[in-house]
């Protein structure tokens, strides 16, 4: 991590230059979608596209704090390179879309708690097959890797 005066990220489909923290997280941001939780619907909107529109493996980061970040920086970097089927999804206000989550196919009803959960994974067929929780350590790589294969694996 280098740390900067404060790094900016542009907004998905926004264009918008915003301060995400006073740290550098090196992020692979062509693997990242940041949802605008300052639009409630467009939030929605890119959401539900992400879910059931396009093919995509996903890593959904839940919350703003550093662990958070944390899987973030993680997660772009496990999710591959520009043509693989992996993706991040970073939602800073979770009940922006709560409706979404509410309704996403979750037969072990790991969501049930989203207090608890700081990441799920999402499978090609738009299931949820695994949580990252809060107080979960170690954060690293292969635990992120662990829930991309699952989502690979279906």
């Amino acid at each position: 991590m280098i740390t900067i005066s404060c790094f900016l990220t542009l907004i998905y489909r926004g264009n918008t230059l915003f301060c995400l923290t006073k740290k550098f997280y090196a992020m692979n941001y062509e693997k990242l979608t940041i949802l605008p939780c300052h639009d409630p619907e467009e939030a929605k909107s890119i959401f539900e596209t992400l879910i059931y529109e396009e093919a995509y493996l996903l890593l959904v980061v839940l919350g703003k704090d550093s662990s958070a970040k944390r899987i973030l920086e993680l997660g772009t970097k496990a999710a591959g390179n520009k043509q693989d089927p992996s993706m991040v999804v970073w939602i800073s206000e979770p009940e922006v879309v709560a409706d979404t989550l509410s309704n996403l196919q979750d037969p072990k009803r790991f969501l049930n708690n989203l207090s608890s959960i700081r990441a799920f994974a999402l499978s090609i067929t738009d299931e949820v097959v695994d949580v990252i929780k809060v107080q979960e350590k170690p954060l690293n790589i292969l635990r992120v890797w662990k829930s991309f294969m699952l989502a690979l694996k279906g």
